[in-house]
């Protein structure tokens, strides 16, 4: 991945692919979770996938870059569409929607970036100067746009039931893993103890989220994570 789709760190992924090509090794990056957050440059790897609706765009389609000289084989026979690797009728609106979708979101770029940076301090500031026992994991070295937070003491599914109620909307995790019931394993590599990967929710940011809607989640978090704490504690006793 180019950017960990749970704790939004960015992987050295220009590195890899030098001394993936140094040994002959076509080096391929799932970029989903960059497109539209961060600067990519496909031309440092040999193949680069992204997703329409990462970045605004529609759902259901997505882009494969392939650089030249590197050769797969079809994904699909028959008619020779897409220079013989994908035939059938192609999905224009789509693939329309998603590259002017695309453009969007790379126009103004360093601007979002900037933003999203001070939406994530106030709001974790307003979370560490409310509740104990949290901690925010990939640090400052990700992209901004995503978080990744955990509260000691308490389940990450009991937290989503309030946040949803109050019609927020966040994850345990990434979707790809939203429907196993284990802790994460990116969390684990990471170092972090099993009682704090239970309670650990992922945010993410679009180009349109407001000062106002990262204050009203944190303030919910904190009201939330405090009763949950405070009814765990009552029924230890």
């Amino acid at each position: 991945m180019t950017v960990n789709n749970e704790t939004g760190a960015i992987q050295p992924v220009e590195e890899i692919a030098e001394l993936a090509r140094e040994r002959g090794i076509c080096f391929h990056t799932d970029a989903v979770q960059a497109a539209g957050h961060l600067k990519i440059d496909a031309s440092k790897v040999d193949m680069l996938s992204l997703s329409g609706h990462k970045f605004g765009g529609p759902k259901g389609v997505g882009l494969l870059y392939i650089r030249e000289g590197i050769r797969v084989a079809p994904l699909l026979h028959g008619g020779g569409q897409e220079q013989r690797l994908r035939s059938g009728t192609e999905n224009v609106p789509s693939v329309v929607g998603m590259s002017h979708a695309l453009q969007l979101a790379n126009r103004g770029l360093s601007d979002t970036q900037e933003r999203w940076k001070e939406l994530r301090a106030a709001f974790t500031e307003r979370l560490l100067g409310g509740l104990e026992g949290i901690a925010i994991n990939g640090g400052e070295t990700g992209i901004p746009s995503t978080i990744n937070v955990s509260f000691q003491g308490v389940e990450a599914s009991a937290i989503l039931v309030f946040l949803d109620l109050k019609g927020i909307r966040c994850s345990g995790g990434s979707a790809c893993t939203s429907s196993r019931n284990e802790p994460s394993h990116v969390l684990s590599a990471m170092g972090v103890g099993e009682d704090m990967i239970r309670g650990s929710i992922r945010l993410s940011m679009s180009i349109d989220t407001t000062m106002e809607e990262m204050m009203t989640v944190a303030d919910v978090m904190i009201e939330t994570v405090t009763k949950l704490r405070a009814q765990r504690a009552g029924k230890g006793m």
